[in-house]
């Protein structure tokens, strides 16, 4: 048995999350000047015990938690 490590191939990148101090602002820099598509308009975080607002902004291919 080998001692190497053997790693998947990387297929790409789908998505990436962002932390922003103004989600409104930030939503509408992505949208307006890179041309981004809200998929998901922001919204209060699924925990209870959580104060966090997110919003899900396409480019292209990538997807953005902001």
């Amino acid at each position: 048995m080998s001692d190497e490590i053997v790693r998947p191939d990387p297929v790409g990148l789908s998505h990436i999350g962002i932390s922003v101090t103004d989600l409104a602002r930030s939503v509408a820099f992505y949208c307006d000047v890179l041309g981004g598509v809200v998929l998901q308009p922001p919204a209060q975080g699924k925990s209870t015990s959580s104060k966090w607002r997110m919003a899900l902004v396409a480019l292209g291919s990538l997807g953005l938690d902001i």
